[in-house]
């Protein structure tokens, strides 16, 4: 899907969510924002630009996949039943960066990593997985944080957790751009989009968005 005169701007300190039906163009705009994709146009990141090496912007993508040890397999998280692959599987410990050892004990113990930390990674559970794609990505101290669509196939609890889990990243300062369903933004975002067809409908204050049947 092409997304078409797409104009935004993110204040500093605001909290934005990109919300909008099933094939409305939020994965391509997260892709796009991401740099993972070609676009046209210009993307700027002030005042993230005036670091010296440029923002560290890291997507969090909606289906996450893996390697086996041998580099050669991919496995995505649906396929956690195998059980003949787990020995051949990455454990969570192993996703993380040696170097970033304080960060990582931090991050694991924020997101009740500490039980499935020699667990491989192709046995976690939906949410389990989601945590852990979280903790790993706040390790590297990313100026944004790009998540798309985070909160599909959780239960209502896994919900609540990652909710709750990205107000205390709100809080600590990280930059949040999350595309999810209207019913799934968590208290720390302060401002919503709606993208339709690759267009943007509407900007604005989460408080004054529009109901979807307005739409």
């Amino acid at each position: 899907l092409l997304l078409d005169n797409i104009n935004l701007k993110i204040g500093h300190e605001e909290q934005w969510a990109i919300t909008g039906p099933s094939g409305s163009g939020k994965t391509t705009l997260a892709k796009a924002i991401a740099g993972k994709i070609f676009y046209g146009g210009m993307i700027r990141f002030d005042p993230l630009e005036e670091q010296i090496e440029g923002p560290k912007i890291l997507l969090i993508e909606q289906q996450h996949q893996f390697t086996n040890r041998s580099n050669i397999q991919q496995f995505y998280y649906q396929q956690r039943f195998n059980s003949s692959d787990a020995e051949d599987s990455l454990t969570v410990a192993e996703q993380f960066d040696a170097t970033n050892q304080k960060l990582k004990e931090y991050w694991i113990s924020f997101f009740n990593l500490g039980s499935v930390i020699d667990k491989p990674l192709i046995q976690l559970s939906n949410g389990e997985n989601k945590r852990l794609q979280l903790a790993k990505a706040m390790t590297e101290s990313p100026s944004l944080l790009i998540l798309d669509n985070p909160f599909v196939g959780l239960d209502k609890a896994g919900r609540s957790t990652l909710q709750e889990g990205l107000n205390k990243i709100s809080e600590a300062g990280t930059k949040i751009l999350l595309f999810a369903a209207p019913e799934d933004l968590p208290s720390c975002i302060t401002h919503v989009a709606i993208i339709k067809e690759g267009k943007i409908i509407f900007s604005g204050s989460k408080d004054s968005q529009p109901e979807q049947d307005e739409l």
